[in-house]
C-alpha cells in the first residue's frame, strides 16, 4: 500500500476501495496528464522524499535547465474517479536543487504553482485575510427528462465525495445547464473547478450523454467567476450609502478594465478571445445563499462578478491575473473617467475604451510570475 497516502484515505467509506492512484500535474496550456499506478503495489524507492518520478514526456523538460522532473502530490486534492477505479490527486511540478535529490523546488511556470505564489502574496504582502469564490459554469447536454435527475443525482454524489461544494444547479432552456460551486483561495478554487468540469464529463460519458461547451451557434459557453476579497476580517468590497460603489471598488474594476487585454492575453490558450469587456456586475452579497452561508457579511457588502468565455482558459493563471490586476488598480489608484454605474442594474460600465492601457502593464502580476514565464504563456 501507497504509505504516504495512508491506508484509510483509499476507503471512503465502507467496502469502497480504489484499485488505482492516479498523480495528475497540468502542463503550460493547463492540459492535465495522468500518471497511475497499483494502489497495492509500487517499486522499490518509488516514492522519494514525498516526490514521485515521471517516467513520461508531460511538456515541463524543454522549459527547464533539468531534463529530470518530479511530482509533488498535494493530498488535500484527492478526489474519487469512480468510473475509473481510481483516486486521482493534483501534483505540482519539482525538480532537484541538489545531486542528493534530498531538496526539490518548484518549477515557476507550473500554473499549481503560480496559484499557490499568487495565495501566499496575497496573504503574507497585500494582508488579504481570504477570498471568496462563488464560480458559475455553464454547459449544454441534451438529457431525456427520464434521465435528468438521475444526472443531477450523480453530480451531487460525485462532488460531495470531491470535497466540491455544489451551491446551485439550473436547467434551463435549449439544453443549457448551469452549476455553481464554492471554493476559498485561488488554487482551491481553481483546482475545484478542474475536478468540477472533468467529473461533469465523466459522468455524462457514464450515462452517454454528450456534454459540450458551446451552444448551436458555436459560441462558447460562460464561465461567471463572482467573489469577494477580505481584509482585515471585512470585505474590501463595499458601498456607499448603500447605493453606490466605494473608490476602493472603482479602483479595483479600474484596474480590470485597464489590464484586461492582458488578462486575456496571459490566461488563454491557442486563439484568444477577443471579445470587449464593457460591464462588470455587483450586488449585494447577503443576497446570495452561498456567501450568506459561507461569509462574515454586512448589509452593505457586495461582490464582484465577471463573465468569461469558457473555452482553452487556464484557470490558475485567470484567477492569479484577476486578483493581480484588480488589487494593481486599488495599489495605482486607476480611476477610469468613463467608469459609470448602471443604477437599476447594479453595473459598472466602461463607455468607452479610451482609458484602457493596451500597453503591458503588468504591476503586481510581476510579484508572482517572473517576466520570461509570463512571455512563455503568451506564446502559447
Amino acid at each position: 500500500m501507497f504509505d504516504f497516502l495512508n491506508k484509510e484515505l483509499l476507503v471512503l467509506r465502507e467496502n469502497e476501495k480504489f484499485d488505482f492512484v492516479t498523480f495528475r500535474v497540468f502542463d503550460t496550456c493547463a492540459h492535465h496528464h495522468d500518471i497511475t499506478y497499483s494502489a497495492d503495489y509500487f517499486p522499490e524507492g518509488f516514492l522519494q522524499h514525498g516526490t514521485v518520478a515521471v517516467l513520461q514526456d508531460i511538456g515541463y523538460a524543454k522549459h527547464t535547465d533539468n531534463t529530470n522532473v518530479y511530482l509533488k502530490p498535494d493530498l488535500k486534492t484527492f478526489f474519487p474517479d469512480f468510473s475509473g477505479n481510481s483516486i486521482i490527486i493534483h501534483c505540482n511540478v519539482v525538480v532537484k536543487m541538489n545531486d542528493s535529490g534530498e531538496l526539490y523546488k518548484n518549477v515557476v511556470h507550473d500554473p499549481r504553482y503560480i496559484a499557490q505564489r499568487a495565495d501566499e502574496y496575497l496573504r503574507d504582502i497585500i494582508k488579504i485575510d481570504e477570498i471568496a469564490f462563488l464560480v458559475e459554469i455553464d454547459f449544454y447536454a441534451h438529457i431525456e427528462d427520464a434521465l435528468k435527475d438521475e444526472f443531477y443525482n450523480m453530480i451531487k454524489i460525485h462532488f460531495k465525495k470531491s470535497n466540491i461544494q455544489l451551491v446551485s444547479y439550473i436547467d434551463s432552456d435549449f439544453n443549457k445547464k448551469s452549476l455553481g460551486i464554492f471554493s476559498f483561495g485561488i488554487l482551491d478554487t481553481a483546482d475545484t473547478i478542474e475536478k468540477a468540469i472533468y467529473l461533469i464529463k465523466k459522468i455524462s460519458s457514464y450515462q452517454q450523454i454528450d456534454v459540450i461547451f458551446e451552444d448551436e451557434q458555436k459560441k462558447p459557453a460562460r464561465i461567471v467567476i463572482n467573489h469577494i476579497l477580505y481584509q482585515n476580517k471585512k470585505s474590501i468590497f463595499k458601498l456607499n450609502n448603500f447605493f453606490s460603489p466605494s473608490r476602493l471598488v472603482h479602483r479595483y474594476v479600474g484596474g480590470i478594465f485597464s489590464n484586461y487585454v492582458q488578462l486575456i492575453d496571459l490566461s488563454t490558450v491557442g486563439e484568444r478571445n477577443l471579445e470587449k469587456l464593457t460591464k462588470i456586475k455587483f450586488s449585494y452579497a447577503e443576497e446570495v445563499m452561498a456567501f450568506k452561508k459561507n461569509c462574515k457579511l454586512f448589509a452593505s457588502d457586495i461582490y464582484i462578478s465577471l463573465s468569461f468565455a469558457n473555452l482553452n482558459m487556464n484557470y490558475y493563471l485567470m484567477l492569479t491575473s484577476l486578483m493581480m490586476h484588480g488589487l494593481n488598480g486599488v495599489y495605482e489608484k486607476i480611476d477610469l473617467e468613463n467608469l459609470y454605474i448602471m443604477q437599476n442594474n447594479f453595473i459598472l460600465e466602461q463607455k468607452s475604451e479610451t482609458d484602457a492601457k493596451q500597453e503591458r502593464s503588468n504591476g503586481l502580476i510581476n510579484n508572482i510570475i517572473e517576466e520570461e514565464v509570463i512571455e512563455l504563456y503568451r506564446k502559447i
